[in-house]
């Protein structure tokens, strides 16, 4: 024979449908198939921890969705959300097309924001966020394509396409993304698109990759080396320097729109420019002495802002000039000069002259004769001449 039996308890398990939140406590207020409303939240199962300090937090089920509900002893205090399930053909399940066994073991997670991630059966991943920043680790390195179940309009299930600009009709503002190291060392692109990567250590080194195409590359703070990469394939290199205003390092410029390679020294004390005919200017002290190597093959030395001046001609001809007072030809090191005046400038201290109607000519053997040369007179011989030549 039965015993009495409490006709006010609620059934172990029973539908209900969504229709609001109790976000604080990871709750939904939901409704039975009879219409009856439950006024105490039903507690949501968490699938992994749960405590003061450590739980895995999913999104609540959406109002209108369906799922299964727990009510322990029978009442609505111990009521439990189990899951959801869906109540008709019409559902956000991806498969492929057609769908195969394999589509068992996807796992697709979609947001609300229009995020969703999609990890399938052989380990292929995929990320999408909200503002069209995505992330892939698959074969083609292509975005996957994603489907949805509708039904047709005999009422049988199809499977339809679904489109990133589905998911989210206002789409945010691209956001910033960045991958930051406790080292300090950190992967940022701006919203505009700017890459910056940034090096941990103390003395910092860092990549721009601006939105522009812009590229520079420094290593070392504050700027003891860099490389800039411009658009039009300008690459300007710099090292040694603090760009305090006081002191700028030496620079190099290849400018393949202009042909140009440009060396600049310390402070632009000093630079070589080499132009697209093949001449080469090097200047030093600020401007002040040059060297000009023509492509006729000329040579042009000019130093001491212009007071001094060698040019060596296409045709072998040298050319010395000078507003000083004095030339001077210092003997201590061998050099010679070949056209039509050769200078020979020995180790031994001696210079050697040869002229197109002279042969080579020693400048210590003219001086001795010149100091011992005397004149023959009908008055006598002469003594050697006075001031002697030193």
């Amino acid at each position: 024979m039965e015993g009495p039996k409490n006709i006010d308890r609620l059934p172990l398990l029973a539908h209900a449908r969504v229709e609001g939140y109790n976000a604080a406590v990871h709750s939904v207020y939901v409704t039975l198939p009879s219409v009856q409303e439950i006024y105490l939240p039903v507690r949501v199962l968490i699938n992994g921890p749960a405590d003061a300090s450590r739980v895995e937090q999913l999104p609540l089920p959406v109002v209108g969705t369906w799922g299964l509900v727990a009510f322990p002893y029978g009442t609505i205090e111990s009521a439990v959300w189990l899951g959801a399930f869906y109540h008709s053909p019409v559902n956000a399940i991806t498969t492929s097309s057609p769908p195969t066994d394999q589509d068992s073991q996807t796992k697709y997670m979609s947001h609300a924001s229009g995020s969703y991630s999609i990890l399938d059966y052989i380990g292929q991943y995929f990320y999408r966020a909200p503002d069209g920043t995505n992330f892939l680790i698959n074969s083609s390195n292509q975005e996957p394509i994603t489907y949805t179940h509708g039904v047709n309009a005999s009422g049988v299930q199809i499977l339809q396409r679904f489109y990133d600009q589905n998911r989210n009709q206002d789409r945010p503002q691209p956001f910033w993304t960045s991958f930051n190291h406790p080292s300090g060392s950190s992967f940022t692109i701006s919203p505009s698109g700017d890459i910056t990567i940034l090096e941990g250590n103390i003395t910092r080194s860092q990549i721009d990759i601006s939105s522009g195409g812009t590229v520079l590359v420094q290593g070392g703070l504050p700027n003891l080396a860099s490389i800039q990469i411009t658009p039009p394939g300008v690459i300007t290199m710099q090292t040694g320097s603090t760009q305090d205003g006081d002191n700028i390092g030496p620079i190099v410029v290849l400018d393949p729109q202009a042909g140009l390679i440009t060396i600049q020294g310390e402070n632009n004390k000093s630079s070589i420019l080499m132009d697209p005919t093949g001449v080469i200017t090097a200047t030093a002290d600020g401007g002040n002495s040059s060297i000009l190597m023509n492509n006729d093959s000329s040579i042009t030395i000019t130093a001491a802002d212009g007071l001094g001046v060698i040019n060596m001609a296409e045709d072998g001809s040298v050319n010395i000039k000078s507003l000083a007072t004095i030339v001077n030809i210092d003997a201590a090191i061998a050099v010679s000069i070949i056209g039509t005046v050769k200078i020979a400038l020995s180790t031994v201290g001696d210079i050697g002259l040869t002229t197109t109607e002279h042969p080579l000519e020693s400048i210590n053997t003219m001086i001795n004769i010149y100091n011992e040369h005397i004149h023959e007179t009908p008055e006598g011989s002469t003594g050697p001449p006075i001031p002697q030549m030193p």
